[in-house]
């Protein structure tokens, strides 16, 4: 976890001279001709997956742990979120990609344990990609973080049974943000309805919305979207069974997004769309124009 640098005048004095780490507000003692530099502490960004997947192939567990792997990989990744602690750490964002590694999910869960509560206070963006379990996920980053700026979610999971849970607790998760600036959602079937009402938690601050293959089946009218007059960008693509009821509240607050800069509105297939819906990308396209 401790890098040592080289001191100044040598080889790599150019790359890592004394002034230059004063001038970033890294301080390191003066007389002391190896000193230690505290990588951890400068941690903003994590790549859960890659991470989880670095300790796993770095040959630090035996034959009788690597039977056990979850439970091995779970105590390997407390030991490094303790020093994480020790050293301050506080990030910036979290990716959360872990199907492609063939990682057990769960492991997902324990960087928004309240035991590392200090580490994700500040988040600002989270992103979930990868067919796992989330809703469980959703619940505790909105219990742990309030200051997301940007949510990025790709499916809601993998277990039909739980779907409508995790769709439930992604609308927790949105309207218990503060001051959320960019949420992008691909792959929700059906039941957007807590999804698009939301939105309303989030009407003064939110910059970016885009939907990406959601199905609206059934889902209530987009008031809470109308009312989002900050958005820049507007993004609802490929999708299925939007009708007129829903879009009408978009139709008349359409123009009063007075920094919308940015519009697609495409849906999964062209034909037969209906008088509104021609007439509301009728209008988005107008907006973007102008």
């Amino acid at each position: 976890m401790l890098f040592t640098l080289i001191p100044e005048g040598g080889a790599t004095s150019r790359i890592f001279n004394r002034g230059l780490l004063l001038s970033q507000g890294i301080k390191l003692p003066v007389n002391n001709p190896n000193p230690y530099f505290p990588y951890p502490s400068f941690i903003k960004n994590l790549a859960y997956g890659e991470l989880i997947n670095s300790i796993r192939k770095s040959g630090v567990f035996d034959k009788k742990e690597e039977k056990q792997d979850s439970l091995a990989l779970w105590f390997a990744l407390t030991v490094v979120f303790e020093v994480f602690k020790d050293y301050g750490v506080s990030l910036h964002s979290i990716n959360f990609k872990m199907q492609k590694n063939n990682l057990d999910w769960r492991l997902c869960h324990l960087i928004v344990n309240q035991q590392f509560s200090s580490l994700v206070s500040n988040l600002k963006s989270v992103t979930l990609v990868d067919y796992f379990p989330k809703e469980v996920l959703f619940l505790q980053i909105a219990n742990t973080c309030k200051n997301l700026e940007k949510i990025v979610v790709w499916t809601l999971g993998d277990h039909k049974n739980k779907i409508q849970k995790a769709r439930q607790n992604l609308a927790h998760l949105i309207s218990s943000q503060c001051h959320l600036k960019q949420l992008e959602i691909s792959y929700v079937h059906g039941h957007a309805t807590p999804l698009m009402q939301s939105l309303a938690s989030q009407a003064k601050t939110l910059q970016r919305f885009r939907l990406y293959n959601v199905n609206f089946d059934k889902c209530c009218p987009w008031d809470a979207l109308a009312e989002c007059k900050q958005l820049e960008s507007l993004e609802i693509l490929s999708y299925h069974k939007v009708n007129e009821n829903m879009v009408h509240p978009l139709i008349d607050a359409i123009n009063q997004m007075k920094n919308l800069k940015m519009v697609e509105f495409i849906p999964y297939s062209m034909g037969g769309e209906s008088a509104s819906l021609q007439k509301l990308r009728n209008v988005l396209k107008e907006v973007e124009n102008n």
